[in-house]
């Protein structure tokens, strides 16, 4: 005897139960633009286009992936500073949010970058020769190489670092900023052009 034909487009067994009708949303990388800001979780991964200078070029060839950490403390907790600076840390740690950041920078932006790190260390020894030169020649006179140096490593630690930071955090989500008008526009478009619309399940389990 044989057994009955099965409909076409029946129901799968091996699939998952549904509710029919409900909504399914994929953030595909995990950010969105709003504004001059780029909104995300914890996780937010940018697509292979130069956070600095918006080269798309040879993506794959002329990029680097840099993976980085960004934190975010309510700007109250600073006031801590002015009273007990261990207290300040404990609670600096205890509160802080992290975001895992992953971003791409073309091959001449990273070498600015590493150059930059490179100034940085040179200024570090170059305030630390001031204040050994002070102490060896007891003199106040070199104390001006040490500020020297100070202002050198602020500037090149402020250019190596970034571009993006955390400028705040609000419903669980992350807001950086210092995304160019032009990187903004352009992984805009990425997500527009990458993004799954939001679909609805059908009684089967089959997308509708």
């Amino acid at each position: 005897m044989e057994s009955p034909q099965q409909p076409s487009g029946s129901i799968n067994p091996f699939a998952s139960p549904s509710v029919a009708g409900e909504m399914v949303n994929v953030v595909p990388d995990g950010y969105q633009v709003e504004g001059n800001r780029i909104v995300g979780g914890e996780k937010i991964v940018l697509p292979e286009i130069c956070a600095k200078c918006c080269d798309k070029g040879h993506e794959t060839l002329n990029s680097k992936r840099r993976k980085k950490d960004l934190y975010w403390i309510h700007p109250a907790v600073y006031i801590l500073l002015f009273f007990q600076i261990i207290i300040f840390l404990i609670v600096y740690l205890i509160l802080r949010k992290k975001c895992q950041l992953e971003y791409s920078l073309c091959r001449s932006c990273s070498s600015r970058v590493r150059l930059n790190w490179l100034f940085f260390t040179i200024s570090l020894a170059i305030a630390m020769s001031g204040i050994v030169i002070a102490i060896v020649m007891e003199t106040p006179w070199p104390i001006v190489i040490f500020f020297l140096g100070l202002f050198a490593m602020i500037y090149f630690a402020v250019c190596a670092n970034g571009p993006l930071l955390v400028a705040t955090y609000s419903n669980n989500k992350f807001y950086l900023r210092g995304g160019s008008p032009e990187y903004l526009a352009a992984i805009d478009v990425h997500v527009d052009a990458t993004s799954p619309v939001s679909a609805i399940l059908a009684e089967d389990g089959r997308m509708g």
